[in-house]
């Protein structure tokens, strides 16, 4: 046979050869899909004052797919008070972001085990806010009891039930005693209590003004009170300057609400990793800015 006709041959072996193992390679079954893991849900809860930033920021963290020691992970929250988690009223989830750091030392103090993962991913702190002319005679609790007794009225959050309206009747200690080392005994000084009760009960509605004052005064205006003392954070939220002529003004005393990020230890490894990685996505620049 001559060399053509043994190259020629080769090349047709060659090529039923290519042709056979084609066949053969798509008549293999197909491999199986893998099938995906589905994402474990882990609950966080965040005070109100953060709630809407939070749950904006959770958004776009689950929509990076993340994944924690080889597992989906996606976050879900819940807006849930301090007061509720530190009087024992509900339970926070593997991670809080809490109003401030004394709503964590109380939450400890009520048996919680908590880890601060971030000392603070937010600040706000109270300022006043008041119509016309009524904070004139002073942004103080001092000079605007007098102006309570003779017919003003203010607006904050119902104590029991929120940490913001707790923080109110701490400045009015603070301003009462000339101090902002509020004592127990302040608080129970009957003196002190006669002079608060104006002020309580000059509260036309906490119903009325709900859990978000800012967003009821904005709305509403000065029918719900002539001043107000509130997180900045929610006065700017809400625009209430641009809604209605309102003043502000900062106090002599304060609270700070520097919204610690915390995690429960006694949580899983693998939802304590979550809840870290989510931390880290707030503290980024993106989130930050927002």
């Amino acid at each position: 046979m001559s060399r053509s006709r043994i190259v020629f041959f080769v090349i047709i072996l060659v090529a039923v050869g290519v042709i056979i193992a084609s066949q053969v390679v798509r008549q293999l079954p197909a491999a199986p899909t893998a099938t995906p893991q589905p994402s474990t849900e882990v609950r966080i809860t965040v005070n109100p004052l953060a709630f809407d930033w939070v749950n904006a920021q959770v958004s776009a963290f689950n929509a990076q797919n993340t994944t924690i020691q080889g597992r989906p992970v996606r976050i879900r929250v819940e807006s849930r008070d301090g007061v509720d988690i530190w009087s024992g009223r509900a339970t926070p989830g593997t991670g809080w972001l809490a109003e401030a750091t004394f709503a964590v030392t109380f939450a400890q103090e009520n048996a919680l085990n908590l880890r601060v993962v971030s000392p603070s991913i937010a600040k706000t702190l109270l300022i006043w806010g008041g119509f016309d002319r009524t904070l004139d005679s002073g942004a103080n609790w001092n000079a605007l009891q007098p102006v309570i007794v003779n017919g003003a009225r203010t607006a904050f959050t119902f104590p029991p039930t929120s940490t913001a309206g707790i923080a109110v009747l701490l400045v009015a200690a603070a301003d009462y005693s000339g101090s902002a080392q509020v004592s127990d005994d302040t608080l129970r000084d009957e003196a002190f209590r006669a002079w608060l009760r104006p002020v309580i009960e000059s509260v036309q509605s906490f119903t009325s003004l709900g859990g978000q004052p800012a967003a009821a005064i904005a709305t509403r205006g000065r029918s719900l009170g002539d001043f107000s003392l509130l997180p900045e954070s929610t006065w700017l939220v809400n625009k209430v300057s641009e809604r209605q002529n309102l003043k502000y003004a900062y106090p002599n005393y304060s609270v700070y609400f520097d919204m610690p990020f915390v995690v429960q230890q006694n949580a899983p490894d693998f939802e304590i990793a979550a809840v870290e990685s989510f931390v880290r996505f707030l503290e980024g620049s993106d989130a930050q800015k927002a």
